[in-house]
């Protein structure tokens, strides 16, 4: 089957199950979409008022001089990403295990669509096929979640190293501010675009990766060894 008719049968099924919209958009938040959405509802802090707030713990920083405010603050942002990354994380994984089951077991899907399935490394769900989907030992949420963090190891290799410069960008944008028709955000990202490209395309590449690692596991098959 051609790209096309997948792309038109796929939609087709989500038409006629509007649950499993409710599940997409679900997962999607709780990973944190909510941010995304949230984002455009929030005014820009301006750069007087960022320089009181970021200023000395980003001269500190800057200079060497690592105050206890400073390593209070990124202990406090480490905890709350982590804390992110594995509530939102685990919940996300059990709609995504929730919402692919659903898709493969959708009696509607031709044949030929399920052979497509397959050459995506997902497992016949069929009867007769050697894949059993009731069978108690099937993956849960933690494993899923194991999978598209290891699918995002390339996003924290670009986070690690691009740290350093989007922080010594805000440095700079703070005490040497660029063009005052821009917002702040938006000058510190032109002043280190390549960080921001790697960013987007490591967490793009991660969450493909990732969906697909999850679609495998949802249909009964384990990671490879």
């Amino acid at each position: 089957m051609s790209v096309s008719g997948i792309v038109v049968g796929s939609a087709l099924a989500v038409l006629e199950h509007p649950r499993w919209l409710v599940l997409a958009l679900a997962a999607f938040l709780v990973r944190g979409g909510a941010l995304l959405l949230l984002a455009p509802t929030v005014q820009a802090p301006t750069t007087a008022a960022m320089a009181n707030l970021f200023g000395p713990t980003l001269v500190g920083f800057v200079f060497g001089g690592v105050s206890p405010g400073f390593l209070v603050l990124v202990g406090s942002a480490a905890a709350a990403v982590v804390g992110w990354l594995v509530l939102g994380g685990l919940a996300g994984a059990a709609i995504d295990l929730a919402l692919i089951r659903e898709a493969l077991a959708f009696d509607e899907l031709g044949r030929d669509d399920l052979d497509d399935l397959g050459s995506l490394g997902v497992p016949d769900r069929r009867a007769g096929s050697d894949v059993d989907d009731r069978r108690p030992g099937g993956p849960g949420p933690g494993r899923v979640l194991v999978a598209r963090l290891v699918a995002h190891l390339p996003t924290a290799a670009a986070v690690a190293l691009g740290a350093a410069p989007l922080v010594d960008a805000a440095y700079q944008e703070l005490i040497h501010p660029g063009d005052p028709t821009l917002s702040v955000p938006v000058r510190v990202v032109l002043r280190v675009p390549w960080v921001v490209v790697a960013l987007a395309g490591t967490w793009l590449q991660g969450e493909a990766v990732g969906g697909l690692a999850a679609r495998h596991l949802a249909g009964g098959a384990g990671l490879p060894r």
